[in-house]
């Protein structure tokens, strides 16, 4: 019987060893760059945006993000007044919880801008998910960061840890497909946080 114990529990723990050892390692960059996507169309320039608290539309929104700055310094004064003068109080993922500041893009093709304000805007504005970065911006959304992946025939397997903000939190296992469609594959861990904003 206890010969039949540990070999059970040799059995699971090889399992898990398994389980780990079959998880994509490929690391994400720290930033990307405007030549790390293969944008839908010949866009020029794109930035991520961090709207205001609702109801504060008295401040400008905060660039987070350049795709690239030193794109931006080329730009003409006519495609930087498209820029700043495009907005909206609607975005593809938010801040501010539990208050709302939308996160948005603004890109530029050629003379006239669009506003990226819903995931299927950014999945329209990338085209097929066929580059680590746009895989990167697509999964870290929802409180969520994309950790690991892994190319596949479908698109890609990702390590993504994840935060409900209220009282959960863990890494899963996923499938994105390169239309932008994602499948659970497996819930890796879960944690109590004891915090709930």
């Amino acid at each position: 019987m206890k010969l039949y114990l540990a070999l059970t529990i040799l059995s699971l723990l090889c399992l898990s060893c398994s389980d780990s050892e079959d998880l994509p390692k490929q690391a994400f960059a720290d930033e990307y760059q405007l030549t790390d996507f293969n944008l839908s169309d010949s866009y020029i320039y794109w930035e991520k945006r961090r709207g205001n608290l609702y109801g504060q539309d008295e401040q400008a929104d905060e660039v987070l993000i350049q795709f690239d700055a030193e794109i931006y310094t080329d730009l003409s004064t006519e495609q930087v007044t498209l820029l700043d003068t495009a907005d909206t109080n609607n975005g593809y993922d938010a801040q501010c919880l539990p208050e709302y500041c939308p996160l948005y893009g603004v890109a530029l093709l050629n003379d006239s801008s669009f506003v990226i304000e819903s995931m299927t805007d950014l999945v329209d504005f990338f085209g097929d998910i066929d580059t680590e970065a746009e895989l990167y911006h697509l999964v870290s959304v929802d409180s969520s960061v994309a950790k690991s992946y892994e190319k596949n025939e479908d698109g890609y397997r990702v390590v993504v840890e994840w935060n409900n903000l209220c009282g959960l939190k863990g890494t899963n296992l996923i499938q994105v497909f390169t239309d932008g469609s994602q499948e659970l594959i497996k819930e890796l861990t879960t944690e109590e946080t004891g915090t709930c904003v």
